[in-house]
């Protein structure tokens, strides 16, 4: 290949080519954001020794000695880099430097890896780093706590049909669920209007997200995705006040649709606690002892939800304890109904109940007479709620 110095703007160091001779490559410096490198590529060996015209050698390790070291400098970091765990070494913050500081931020980076004080943040600069590290320690649902990138991304979020769930999985190292379901429940006023005690509300949703495994799908980002939509369709997408008949044994219609709102919160993020990656019909073939437990019905999303309640009935994790008797009966009831009609199997029922809704609503709006089109809207509400 031809040399790539002159497009690149980096000095170049000789490497080895099969052919014999050696051609100018590019210098790895520690501001490039270069590919992922495996150990030991031709990036940072020796180049092999090759007599020059005349008996000289063309290179000498003593004329390459500094560019070598720095290249293996960017391997140890990059090795080190704990952004390796999620296969992104060129977006961490060790590898971005302030443009023409590029000296000064390789030693930072290198204190850095020393003191083991390194950015997680896939998203920080060293300015940021540096900020959020003078910050006070909390738990790791205290937004306040993390960097600075974090409270926008989770601010955003809370008002916008988007949220990057990746995102916000390394910038809070690896707890997206228990960090954003405790910013929302405090967000949203749930904590302040049913009386929650925060320590509690933080460890349940901390043993929640440790149930969620390591799945290609069914994992803790997974359920963070599904609890900010969940968020957005209740609050955004009106549904909340639509479905607060639901809980219609509550009296205060404010209390009502928070409670309907709680509810969708809550079981969007134990929709899939302790999913194995393993299909209902492959856990009922195979006699599995859930399916026994559960009768060969909704074995998966029978376990969800069955378990995450045992975990708040613990002391330390019940956060709804101040809660009225009657309130949490039915808040149980709800959260029960949504976490089991996730089983894909009665996907078509539900359906087909959801359809004739709209349908009846649609014959109810449309009335004979302009002077019966109020009296006929509140029955099709009604329907389709």
């Amino acid at each position: 290949p031809p040399p790539r110095a002159a497009a690149e703007g980096g000095a170049s160091v000789p490497r080895p080519v099969s052919g014999g001779g050696s051609f100018a490559a590019p210098r790895l410096r520690v501001g490039d954001s270069p590919r992922p490198m495996p150990r030991g590529s031709q990036a940072t060996q020796l180049p092999m020794m090759r007599s020059a015209p005349g008996g000289k050698a063309g290179v000498s390790v003593a004329d390459v000695k500094p560019e070598m070291e720095a290249a293996a400098g960017v391997e140890k970091s990059i090795a080190e880099c704990p952004g390796t765990m999620n296969g992104c070494l060129c977006r961490c913050a060790c590898h971005k430097q302030p443009a023409g500081d590029a000296s000064a931020g390789q030693g930072q980076g290198d204190a850095e890896a020393r003191s083991g004080k390194r950015s997680r943040s896939p998203m920080a600069t060293p300015s940021s780093a540096s900020a959020s590290a003078s910050q006070p320690a909390g738990p790791p649902w205290n937004f306040r706590a993390r960097p600075l990138t974090l409270r926008p991304l989770m601010e955003e979020a809370l008002v916008s049909w988007e949220m990057d769930a990746l995102a916000l999985c390394e910038l809070t190292d690896s707890r997206p669920l228990s960090t954003f379901a405790s910013y929302l429940f405090e967000r949203v006023g749930l904590v302040e209007r049913f009386s929650m005690d925060k320590v509690r509300m933080a460890r349940f949703f901390e043993e929640i997200e440790r149930g969620y495994k390591d799945n290609p799908y069914h994992n803790r980002t997974h359920a963070a995705s599904v609890l900010h939509i969940m968020h957005v369709l209740l609050s955004m997408g009106g549904v909340a006040a639509s479905c607060a008949a639901a809980g219609a044994d509550v009296e205060d219609e404010e209390r009502r649709v928070a409670l309907v709102q709680m509810a969708g919160l809550l079981a969007a993020a134990i929709h899939d606690f302790e999913h194995e990656g393993l299909s209902n019909d492959f856990l009922v073939k195979t006699v599995s002892p859930k399916a026994l437990r559960y009768n060969d019905c909704s074995v998966n999303e029978n376990h969800h939800v069955a378990a995450a309640f045992e975990v708040l009935e613990r002391p330390d994790c019940n956060f709804l304890e101040a809660m009225d008797a009657s309130e949490f009966c039915l808040l149980r009831g709800l959260v029960v109904d949504m976490v089991l009609s996730t089983d894909m199997a009665d996907g078509n029922a539900y359906l087909k109940r959801f359809k004739e809704a709209i349908e009846v609503a649609a014959a109810s709006a449309a009335p004979s007479s302009p002077s019966t089109a109020s009296a006929a809207l509140a029955p099709g509400a009604a329907a389709v709620a």
